[in-house]
């Protein structure tokens, strides 16, 4: 039993035992939010506060007398603050418990089916396909993989989904930008200035040659960042179910469709 679940049920029987009822909405126990305030906390004397027409201190003394003369595994002291919270010190011992769990769970430990039967479509990193991953959307790689991870372990069938946006201006300067350098020529003041365009661009020419257009050296450089993505995705054991393109929506008009249908509704304007 969880260590939530056995401080419910102990606060739960401190009731009984006090001639106490339960709260309506049930026992709320909650981590504390500071250490000096104990291990966990719970607003059981505030929420019985109203029904009862007694004050919450006086409730919450009363619950911490009952929860001392018991015998609550791990629970080593209850402290009362206002207006009537019951801070609940846990000893190191409730580890113990923890790690004798981990070992006999072994690969399951704080595994669940509660999500069971959901399928999940989750979308993350989806850096622009302009250059590499700096450390930004490295961190977003750690976070979405590890949200991934724990939506599956609880029983989810979870989709990865890296979203390309391989359409617009951010591309255009990148392809303007690779361009230049294949050229020997300095990328436009608004484009990309990276030393990796320098060597996207000396690679370009020992691949293509020198009859090379800028349409040629955007889906080359385009090709070849993806590439590099996924790649330093792999390294860290990052993989993507699906890798979503931006501009398949324009290909197909879309994108056209959805805004000609919120025109129809009356939902956009048109200006400058």
């Amino acid at each position: 039993m969880m260590m939530r679940d056995t401080l419910r049920t102990a606060i739960s029987q401190a009731l009984a035992k006090a001639g106490l009822p339960e709260p309506e909405a049930g026992i709320s126990v909650e981590p504390a939010k500071r250490r000096d305030q104990g291990d966990w906390s719970t607003p059981v004397a505030m929420q019985l506060a109203k029904p009862l027409r007694r004050p919450p201190l006086e409730i919450a003394h009363q619950v911490k007398d009952t929860l001392d003369a018991m015998t609550v595994p791990h629970l080593a002291d209850v402290e009362v603050v206002a207006p009537g919270f019951v801070n609940l010190f846990l000893s190191p011992t409730w580890l113990h418990d923890v790690l004798r769990d981990v070992v006999r769970l072994d690969q399951h430990f704080g595994r669940s089916e509660v999500l069971a039967g959901r399928r999940i479509n989750l979308e993350f990193v989806s850096a622009n396909p302009t250059g590499p991953l700096h450390a930004g959307g490295g961190r977003w790689v750690a976070v979405g993989d590890a949200i991934a991870n724990l939506l599956a372990a609880q029983g989810a069938q979870v989709h990865r989904e890296y979203y390309l946006n391989d359409a617009g201006t951010q591309l255009d300067l990148f392809a303007t930008s690779l361009y230049a350098r294949y050229r020997g020529e300095p990328p436009p003041e608004d484009g990309y200035q990276g030393q990796y365009l320098v060597d996207l661009a000396q690679q370009l020419r020992e691949e293509c040659g020198d009859d090379v257009s800028i349409d040629d050296a955007r889906e080359w450089g385009y090709r070849h960042v993806v590439e590099s993505l996924q790649a330093d995705l792999a390294r860290i054991g990052v993989f993507f179910d699906t890798w979503f393109s931006e501009r398949t929506l324009h290909e197909r008009g879309e994108v056209d469709d959805v805004l000609a249908e919120l025109a129809d509704r009356g939902y956009v304007y048109e200006r400058d």
